[in-house]
């Protein structure tokens, strides 16, 4: 299963110019057989769910850069104070109400892209019913910090235990070379290679900033995993 999919198809939800079902839509193109949009999904968080194989994947969209409540949140995770950003809180709240009203029977996925990769192990590590109910954490390319958040534990638990779950469940997927997502603090690392159509060799030196800018945002995509 290419959780990419679903990390991408997030994306559709937050479409400008276009109501939601018209981006319900759009994000169909993206999903695998036999999954659908749960009509509860908004902007920032998507539930998809193929009811046949009784399996759900709640998927956190990246980084809208048209958005300053989006580039607010960044900046605050980067600082390491994302436990103080609205955002961050919103999706955590989002989540779990998605979870919550998922039948029991129905294994359920995580997964999400740059700022949706943080915001989406932030609700893992703050609500311990969220993280026993997922099955698998895929995260692509994350917004990461040097250091590592806070996991909170039900009473009388250990956050060592709990940090052992959250690495057993999570894969972390970088295109090599990515610059955003270098400091991973959880789960296995898996490396891929970046996927261009074309890499100028040669350029004037007044273009070298701007292409290197290009090339940073091309490598950090969520098209290199799909």
């Amino acid at each position: 299963m290419n959780h990419a999919k679903f990390a991408r198809a997030s994306y559709s939800l937050n479409l400008a110019n276009k109501n939601k079902e018209k981006r319900i839509a759009k994000a169909h193109e993206h999903l695998p057989a036999g999954y659908r949009t749960d009509p509860r999904s908004n902007r920032d968080v998507s539930l998809f769910i193929n009811d046949d194989a009784k399996h759900a994947v709640i998927a956190h969209r990246g980084t809208d850069l048209s958005k300053r409540r989006d580039l607010g949140a960044d900046i605050l995770f980067a600082l390491g104070q994302e436990k103080h950003s609205k955002e961050f809180d919103k999706r955590s709240k989002q989540s779990m109400k998605l979870a919550k009203d998922l039948p029991e029977e129905y294994k359920l996925d995580f997964t999400g892209h740059s700022y949706g990769g943080a915001s989406a192990m932030h609700s893992i590590k703050k609500h311990p019913k969220l993280r026993e109910r997922v099955s698998e954490i895929h995260l692509y390319n994350p917004l990461t910090a040097p250091w590592s958040s806070k996991t909170h534990v039900r009473r009388g638990g250990s956050v060592a235990n709990a940090d052992k779950e959250i690495d057993d469940k999570t894969t972390v997927h970088r295109v090599r070379g990515d610059i955003v997502s270098m400091a991973g603090t959880h789960g296995n690392v898996v490396e891929h290679e970046p996927k261009r159509n074309h890499k100028p060799a040669v350029m004037p030196d007044q273009f070298k900033g701007v292409f290197q800018t290009l090339d940073q945002l091309a490598t950090h995509a969520i098209k290199n995993f799909v």
